[in-house]
């Protein structure tokens, strides 16, 4: 069954629908920050793009057009997707997440019109997949995790990719998969064939900085914090000198998590990681001491200093006296009632209409230095 399909995307040179397929479902990514185009905002360790098995029945060699990858079919061609999306998420008026200016694009350019079978919450969304997989009603191309990757493999859900990737994947794509070595090509490759393109989530990209109010950093004639004790002192003008001037004592010099831990791996949007790094502390890793030793930085000398000083804070009331016990962080934090948080590169998209409101200005920093 498998190589009839491999010979039918040949014949139709599916190749092109494919990696055109792999471009749509980067650029939908961005259209809303969080929403994910049959993918997941909660990334497991090793996310893979696969094309189902059934996708080329929609196609004929009539809608295929000569020339590039990019260039636009004769005939439209149809993609379904699924999708996740962030309930909070907003689109600019008139446009929803079937209908925006993204589609348009797509559509324009390259002819292919994409379809949604369904839309999910985020939260929902794994749940959403595992119903598609166990049922075999899959969308077109979808990016899944490891668990589910595998399942597929076993149903014989997934079509090879090797020639489309081979003829049509970029030398910056090829390198990044080869770059994983054999262990990531082994975990991609079936019988000699490629089943799927890999998203490993590399955690370095998950680093939290600094984000801080510059308004009212400028508004109390204040300097960006460098190293903790500077931090302490801004946080504590942000809770005591009004910078809303609202005339109430309700803003937060430093909000922490909700209720989650005070720090988590690969991109904890909340978490306290900097101050815990700033005690050279790394909670949760396993790193390798002067000694070559293998030491859990979680019960380590450096994470108790850590903690005392978290605690003092909290007491001091620099830190969110609700921390921990919130049912969201986002909230106060989007109301302007925050000055300083800690969160990854993306936390940017998360302040997107308070920043081009101009009424917030949020900047990140690499800070507490020490």
């Amino acid at each position: 069954m498998k190589k009839k399909l491999l010979n039918f995307m040949r014949r139709f040179k599916m190749k092109k629908k494919l990696l055109a397929l792999l471009l749509i479902t980067s650029m939908i990514g961005t259209l809303v920050g969080c929403s994910n185009s049959a993918g997941s905002d909660k990334k497991s360790d090793q996310d893979t793009t696969v094309q189902s098995s059934d996708s080329t029945k929609e196609t004929s060699s009539d809608a295929t057009a000569e020339g590039g990858p990019l260039d636009p079919y004769k005939e439209t061609v149809t993609i379904h997707l699924g999708a996740g999306l962030n309930p909070n998420a907003s689109f600019p008026e008139g446009q929803t997440m079937e209908n925006n200016a993204f589609l348009d694009a797509i559509k324009k350019d390259l002819n292919i019109e994409i379809v949604y079978d369904w839309v999910s919450s985020n939260t929902d969304f794994e749940q959403k997949m595992n119903l598609s997989i166990g049922s075999n009603t899959l969308p077109d191309i979808m990016n899944v995790g490891a668990t589910q990757y595998r399942a597929m493999l076993k149903y014989g859900q997934i079509q090879p990719i090797t020639d489309a990737y081979n003829n049509y994947a970029s030398d910056m794509l090829k390198s990044f998969v080869s770059s994983g070595g054999e262990q990531l090509t082994d975990m991609i490759t079936q019988d000699g064939q490629m089943m799927a393109v890999p998203a490993p989530n590399i955690k370095a990209g998950g680093v939290n900085v600094m984000w801080i109010r510059q308004d009212w950093l400028d508004k109390l004639g204040l300097e960006v914090p460098r190293t903790l004790e500077e931090l302490k002192v801004v946080a504590e003008a942000f809770v005591t000198q009004d910078p809303d001037e609202n005339g109430k004592a309700d803003t937060i010099g430093i909000i922490g998590p909700a209720n989650s831990g005070l720090t988590n791996i690969g991109g904890n949007l909340w978490g306290l990681d900097p101050i815990f790094g700033s005690f050279k502390s790394f909670p949760q890793y396993w790193l390798k001491d002067e000694s070559g030793d293998i030491k859990y930085g979680s019960i380590q000398p450096e994470t108790k200093e850590a903690l005392s000083e978290l605690a003092s804070m909290y007491a001091e009331g620099l830190i969110d006296p609700q921390m921990l016990i919130r049912a969201d962080s986002q909230e106060p934090t989007l109301a302007g009632n925050v000055g300083i948080f800690f969160g990854p590169w993306w936390a940017g998209y998360t302040m997107a209409d308070s920043l081009l409101s101009g009424k917030i200005d949020w900047q990140a920093y690499n800070a507490p230095l020490a």
